[in-house]
Parts: structure tokens; sequence; C-alpha cells
């Protein structure tokens, strides 16, 4: 059964969203990921993050079926921390969006990081996914700049096409800070995908993400977010493309943001 964290009625919603102009015809509940709507919530990255995703639309991770099913896997793995979200609608109960949130802690082994996973992807696409996602840290040491030995972090932020400018990723976004705060005020909200509990131990002190697009920069200011880095998609390429070039003007930088509990 999956642990109920955040309810939005779609009158709360739209009073939200309407400061930003936008509109919500939907009722969604948002719940801790289960293992029996992980399928479900793997055919929404499948739908609404591979081929719409800014990063993976430049390193072109749609036309290649091994390395969708690779970035898969490292869902799963992330998975199985116990700390990621689906958005269900209420009147289908079918899964419109996920967040698959990714622990990691400074100089703690029991956690698998990125640069472990890398070695194990033969796909160019899923390598250089996953080598973003690194480079990103490069750019700043976010466990030095907050002071912290754990964070929390939205890996993949995914809603299905038909649900998208619903205020399904906001909704995603705003419990995963509710679900990392529990965890740092000690209550164990963590759902394993297998019958083992999972410890509570490390907890985050910070919510943090690679924002690449436009929406989810905007997803991010409005619930205060801090912005440390922003690059420009000039700086990224795939195969002598840069990211600019794939992903347009409409987002011309990618940001790196945190959120302090």
């Amino acid at each position: 059964m999956a642990k109920k964290l955040h309810e939005l009625k779609v009158a709360e919603l739209r009073s939200e969203l309407e400061e930003q102009d936008e509109a919500t015809s939907c009722e969604i509940e948002v719940v801790s990921l289960t293992a029996e709507k992980l399928e479900e919530s793997l055919h929404v990255l499948r739908v609404g993050f591979f081929p719409q995703e800014n990063v993976c639309r430049a390193t072109q991770v749609a036309q290649n079926l091994n390395a969708m099913k690779e970035l898969e896997n490292l869902c799963v793995d992330v998975a199985k921390e116990g700390c990621s979200i689906i958005a269900i609608d209420r009147i289908t109960q079918k899964v419109v969006g996920v967040a698959f949130n990714k622990l990691q802690a400074n100089n703690d082994n029991t956690i698998f990081t990125y640069e472990e996973y890398i070695n194990n992807c033969r796909e160019e696409p899923s390598r250089a996914v996953i080598q973003f996602m690194l480079d990103m840290d490069t750019y700043a040491n976010l466990f030095e700049h907050c002071n912290v030995n754990c964070l929390l972090e939205i890996m993949f932020l995914a809603v299905h096409p038909d649900f998208v400018q619903k205020g399904v990723g906001k909704a995603l976004c705003t419990t995963v800070i509710e679900l990392a705060r529990k965890l740092n005020c000690g209550e164990n909200v963590k759902v394993p995908l297998d019958d083992k509990p999972l410890g509570l131990e490390p907890r985050p002190r910070i919510v943090i993400a690679a924002f690449t697009s436009f929406i989810s920069q905007r997803i991010g200011k409005f619930l205060g977010f801090q912005k440390i880095v922003e690059i420009d998609y000039e700086n990224f390429s795939y195969q002598g493309v840069t990211y600019k070039t794939s992903v347009g003007s409409h987002t011309p930088t990618t940001t790196l943001e945190y959120y302090k509990l």
C-alpha cells in the first residue's frame, strides 16, 4: 500500500497556479512509489521524459532503446532507496507523473554514485546524460556550500504528455520537499520496493535539482529554490552539436538549485 504523502485537490492546485496564469483540470494525489506502480512510472519516463526533457533531447536518448533501458535501470536502482514519488490521477488511478529522487551523502560508501553507474552504461546517449549530471555537480560543491553531509536530489522529474501544464510537476516538487523535511526531522517515510525495511540514515538536509527547462526553473523559483549556478547550454555538446542548438532558444540555460530544509 502506497504511503499518501500529499493530496492536492483541484481547487487548491488551481489557486496556486493562477498566480502564474496557468490552469489545471486534474485532481491528483502524490504518493510514494511502490513496486506495483514501478512499470507505470517507467512508462511515463518513456513517453514524457526521454522524448521531451532537454538533455535527453540533446543526447538523442529516445532514438536509442538500449540507452533508455540503461537509464530506466538507473531509476530502478534509485527507487530502491525509498524516496521516489508518483502523481496519480484520482479518477483513473493511473500514474501521470514521477520524481525519481536520489540520496547523496558525503563520504558514505553505502550509497551508490553516478560515477559508479556510468561505468555500467555502454550506450553513448545514456552515458552522456549521466555525464551531464556529473558535470553539473562540478560547478558547485553543495555539501560545502550548504554545510551538509546528505542531500536529496530530484534526479528525473517526468510528467505524462496528457498532463503537462496542469501542475503535476509542481505538486511532485512540493512533495519532494515535504518528504525530505520528514526524513530530516526523523520520520522514516521511505518506502522499499521489496519487503526489506530501509533505515532512516543518512538524513537529507537539503533538496537539490538541475532544472533543465524554463518550466522546471519556474517551479523552482515559485517554491523558493536558491540558484547556485546557471550555465549556458552552449557549454555542453553531443556529437559535435551544442545543447543550445538542440534545445532551442526557449531555454538558453540550465541551473543547479537547492532548497534548504
